[in-house]
């Protein structure tokens, strides 16, 4: 099956769709329920929890990648931990985006990856059980070879992850609109809106700035995305990609989706 194929029936809406009205149909949700989220959720294809997570957990992981971008630099990073390179990560041979791993060992990082009542909340809005697939921390810095130009993740985009996708992001620290908050086209992954509209404003950009231990849960397979462009200062988020079992093994025959390097 060619890579176009894949894309046609894993990328479209009436296919994304169909799949999860047959999925909701299995799911048997818990005790809590989370009916303004999930409304909110299916409108817009992101809801944002304000500072979810407590700043001391929050600075907790911010020193470890702090630990982590030393010993990059220093060429001394323990093989432990995993350093994700694409072609985002270098600009003009000079580092701006540096992006971890930490493995399933990191207690302070799993406390939030592994959550129970955010996985339920995104189950519960996704209409699905959902296991990990993956998660990454990222630092962005500013630099004067990236300021008047924008690295491939700061242009508009929809992922290739495949059915049933569900992405939370974590801002680790305050995100000021010269810090490049995650922007979104708002209702974007139910309806057709075209990337040109996200450029020249017509489509509804949502621009998530925030506090510290703010969760934003968005559809990126279906919904026109970006990350704003940082100036000032540095930006620092946890980011844990989702997906139901049966969607995955669907993805992993097909072999598609960029979830499952």
């Amino acid at each position: 099956m060619t890579e176009g194929i894949r894309r046609t029936i894993l990328q479209s809406r009436l296919s994304r769709n169909a799949f999860s009205s047959v999925q909701a149909l299995f799911y048997q949700p818990g005790d809590e329920s989370w009916p303004e989220l999930k409304t909110n959720y299916e409108k817009d294809g992101l809801v944002i929890l304000p500072k979810y997570f407590s700043e001391d957990l929050c600075n907790a992981v911010l020193l470890d990648i702090d630990k982590a971008v030393e010993k990059t630099r220093c060429g001394s990073l323990n093989q432990s931990i995993r350093t994700i390179d694409n072609d985002q990560v270098y600009a003009n041979g000079e580092r701006v985006i540096y992006s971890f791993d930490f493995g399933e060992f990191n207690e302070k990082v799993n406390r939030i990856v592994q959550n129970p009542q955010l996985r339920s909340i995104c189950e519960y809005i996704n209409q699905s059980k959902l296991k990990v697939i993956q998660h990454w921390t990222k630092r962005v810095i500013p630099s004067s070879k990236t300021i008047e130009r924008r690295l491939m993740n700061e242009s508009w985009h929809r992922d290739g992850g495949g059915l049933s996708l569900v992405r939370f992001i974590v801002n680790l620290n305050d995100v000021r609109h010269d810090q490049g908050p995650f922007q979104f086209a708002r209702g974007s992954h139910r309806r057709s809106v075209s990337r040109e509209s996200c450029y020249t404003g017509e489509a509804d950009i949502v621009s998530c700035e925030g506090r510290k231990g703010d969760v934003i849960i968005v559809n990126v397979t279906g919904g026109w995305h970006r990350a704003g462009k940082v100036t000032n200062g540095q930006r620092d988020t946890l980011q844990v990609a989702l997906c139901s079992p049966w969607a995955d093994g669907i993805n992993r025959f097909l072999k598609y989706g960029s979830y499952l390097k």
